[in-house]
């Protein structure tokens, strides 16, 4: 979620100094060069002395000129030949302080008076400045603009480089999760990337979770479809006794009922799973006597694995009114799974061994086998996952120890204290 900004560090604020910043130093720098150099230029003993021999030269040369020419007073001040060569200077019948109107203007320089032919003339250089003071007042723009831009482009250039950065850190972070983003400041850009870093981070954590959702569904269509097969063997075995065995159906039409509820519950999960929300179909825990069911459960299957050819060394199961919080349908498929690998994995060349152990507080079976070696290495492992797990929802755990010649798994339940 984006968080408000400060006003002193948003980007158009910063924007805003800077370009005041910029015309500020515009003007300093404006007026610097027109007024205060150009005063200091004008008004030099350097461009006092300059202009003074201009004016001499001027005059001069205007005096050659009417002497060469033999001009005389009416002549001089009526002939604009001279006029256009030497625009700058002006001629006055009388002297310059007996005139009113323009002995005030600054811009005259000292008179000189001009032999004519009949008389004399008084001239004055006349000095334009207006004119370089208008230079450089152009000159003073420019240096304000140059004062201007050299300022305000910097920080664009900045400010452009910075999402340049930007766009490149994005570009890195598209192929590289684990590359974070980082942007100096606390403008819109920083924040920007801050937020770019919020929502990448959102993708690889919805991306890790769409994985470990596909993994679960993998892992549980996998753990169903293994634990399915043993109750639909055991089915489809019922029903050949039913078909060809002349023998009481009662008994093996309710072991055949059994297995196929079994089997529908593991179906119900299964359908469950992919069409609601799993946490809401969960079966609910019932506290179930531990003798009862730890007895009928060994009884079915220590007869099944003997009528097979498998001896059974198992020790009593505890006598006692002691209770375990359980999901019946899970121990099920725990005892399923224990007793299919059993079947798939063991010698039968050596006893089948089941030991219980209970205290006041657990009640633990252990089962162990020799190994059959040649159907062991192709094992994938799934039942004792199936195990693990269905134990863990049951708040048991598991403990399996796996040497090169035995193979024994222990299933610890917790009791229910009255």
């Amino acid at each position: 979620m984006s968080k408000k900004i400060k006003l002193n560090n948003k980007l158009s604020f910063h924007f805003f100094l800077i370009s005041l910043l910029s015309l500020l130093t515009a003007f300093v720098g404006y007026y610097l060069v027109s007024d205060i150099l150009a005063n200091w230029v004008f008004e030099s003993d350097k461009f006092c002395s300059y202009w003074e021999s201009k004016s001499n030269d001027a005059i001069q040369h205007l005096q050659d000129y009417i002497t060469l020419n033999h001009l005389s007073v009416e002549d001089v001040i009526i002939n604009s030949e001279w006029h256009e060569q030497i625009s700058d200077i002006l001629l006055f019948i009388q002297p310059l302080q007996n005139n009113d109107l323009i002995k005030q203007d600054p811009d005259l320089c000292d008179e000189d008076i001009i032999q004519c032919a009949d008389g004399t003339v008084h001239a004055v250089f006349y000095s334009p400045g207006y004119v370089y003071y208008a230079w450089w007042n152009i000159v003073g723009i420019l240096f304000g603009f140059i004062c201007f831009f050299s300022i305000l482009i910097p920080y664009v250039f900045f400010t452009f480089r910075r999402i340049q950065d930007l766009y490149k850190q994005v570009a890195i972070s598209i192929s590289n999760d684990d590359y974070e983003i980082q942007i100096s400041g606390n403008d819109e850009i920083a924040e920007l990337g801050n937020e770019i870093n919020a929502l990448r981070q959102t993708l690889i954590n919805a991306t890790i979770q769409e994985a470990s959702i596909r993994k679960m569904n993998y892992q549980l269509v996998a753990s169903l479809s293994h634990d399915i097969r043993t109750p639909l063997t055991k089915l489809i075995g019922y029903l050949e006794v039913l078909r060809y065995a002349k023998t009481d159906s009662i008994a093996y039409l309710e072991k055949t009922y059994e297995k196929a509820m079994q089997l529908k519950s593991l179906i119900d999960q299964l359908f469950y799973q992919f069409s609601t929300s799993p946490l809401t179909n969960i079966d609910p825990f019932s506290q179930v006597n531990g003798y009862e069911l730890f007895s009928q459960l060994l009884y079915e299957w220590c007869c099944d694995l003997q009528a097979e050819g498998y001896h059974i060394v198992q020790d009593a199961v505890p006598y006692g009114d002691y209770s375990i919080q359980i999901r019946p349908d899970d121990i099920y498929r725990i005892f399923d799974n224990i007793f299919s690998n059993i079947k798939k994995y063991a010698d039968m060349k050596h006893p089948i061994k089941i030991q219980i152990y209970k205290n006041n507080h657990h009640v633990k079976l252990r089962f162990t086998n020799y190994k059959n070696f040649i159907c062991a290495e192709n094992s994938h492992k799934i039942g004792l996952m199936n195990i693990q797990s269905l134990m863990k929802e049951n708040h048991g755990y598991t403990v399996i120890n796996d040497d090169n010649e035995k193979f024994a798994i222990e299933i610890i339940f917790s009791l229910q204290i009255p």
